[in-house]
């Protein structure tokens, strides 16, 4: 109905259709991430690319409060 009538539109996908997407494949859009704990998982990454670059930084999110001495330490706390 939308396409007809020249409306800018696309398919919402389920997860499953979407990893078999080719553009989702194409994108290369999973990363693996470890966290400060070594805890590894998969997950999604930024789909932007700078000068030709794919954006994939392997270091996940930190556990709460993890760097808290190092802060303290640093700014006196």
């Amino acid at each position: 109905m939308l396409e007809p009538a020249d409306i800018l539109c696309a398919d919402v996908l389920t997860w499953d259709h979407l990893v078999a997407h080719d553009g989702f494949k194409v994108l290369d859009m999973f990363q693996a991430v470890i966290r400060g704990t070594g805890t590894a998982c998969d997950t999604t990454r930024c789909p932007v690319r700078l000068d030709g670059g794919l954006l994939k930084d392997p270091p996940g999110s930190c556990v709460i409060g993890e760097h808290n001495a190092e802060v303290d330490s640093r700014y006196g706390l």
